[in-house]
């Protein structure tokens, strides 16, 4: 019977059909089956698995082979150095998104206790985040979907942080008819703002995370129309709102947060890649 090693490294081969990171990924699939670390993998890479652990294995290896992300097989990912679990019921988080973590923690004073909202929480990665870089925070997270507010709590609970989360199951929408017991100092925001008929979204993605929190309407802008006067609605004067963009959303979003006539200015803030990735509003006094 081969080695671990050696199912590695027939795996790794499998695997460069549908990943340009075979390597890595065969590794988290195997570390998965065998409920251990990537470095206890290197130190066992002689062992010979079990043959449950070896179906386990192939079952696992056949999802990914068939177009299913691997973050959704192995029910996990990395965002800003901390693992959060995540389900075909919440976008996987990208580590493009932590740029918006940058530019949050800048405008958060670190002895204040600011009030965070994070509208479509999703995993809860940006918000949460947000609550382990800064002790004194508190969050308030709004999702529509039960099944994300779910898997939300379970990383609260494994990041030891729900005493500081108020979960909300609701739409954007019905912000308006919630009643907060003060303004919120910073409002964070991944929302859909993908066009329905974006040629470039790439299969996986399309197939496989919810469309919900991917789509916006033919232009790709209709959730900011709505989600940017709501988010403002509810910010302190001179509190800050941030939003994830696409990456040649920037001018038609700076248009919406301006055309509100609630902010003061409004800045660019662009991923590792020199992408725009995100626009940080500052509200008026």
């Amino acid at each position: 019977m081969n080695t671990l090693k050696e199912v590695l490294m027939e795996a790794q081969k499998l695997l460069a059909s549908v990943t340009d990171q075979s390597r890595l990924e065969a590794e988290l699939l195997l570390c998965h089956s065998l409920k251990i670390s990537r470095e206890e993998l290197l130190r066992r890479a002689l062992e010979t698995p079990k043959p449950s652990v070896l179906k386990e294995f192939q079952q696992l290896l056949q999802r990914r082979l068939q177009g299913e992300p691997i973050a959704y097989i192995i029910e996990c990912k990395e965002f800003y150095g901390r693992n959060f679990k995540v389900s075909p019921s919440v976008l996987i988080p990208r580590p493009d998104s932590e740029v918006l973590i940058e530019a949050s923690l800048e405008v958060l004073r670190p002895e204040a206790t600011p009030q965070i909202l994070d509208l479509g929480g999703g995993s809860g990665c940006l918000g949460q985040t947000l609550l382990c870089e800064h002790n004194g925070a508190t969050l308030t997270t709004v999702d529509i979907s039960p099944e994300a507010t779910f898997i939300a709590q379970e990383n609260a609970k494994n990041l030891s942080l729900l005493q500081r989360i108020r979960f909300l199951t609701c739409s954007i929408e019905q912000l308006n008819s919630l009643s907060f017991p003060t303004p919120f100092d910073l409002v964070i925001a991944n929302p859909p703002y993908i066009a329905n008929a974006d040629p470039d979204i790439h299969q996986e993605v399309h197939k496989s995370e919810p469309h919900i929190a991917l789509y916006s309407g033919d232009s790709g802008l209709e959730a900011f129309h709505t989600w940017i006067p709501l988010a403002l609605e509810v910010t302190r004067p001179k509190g800050h709102v941030i939003f994830e963009i696409g990456w040649q959303q920037a001018s038609s979003v700076e248009k919406i947060f301006l055309n509100t006539n609630l902010v003061s200015w409004v800045k660019i803030i662009k991923d590792l890649a020199g992408h725009q990735r995100a626009l940080l509003a500052q509200k008026k006094s």
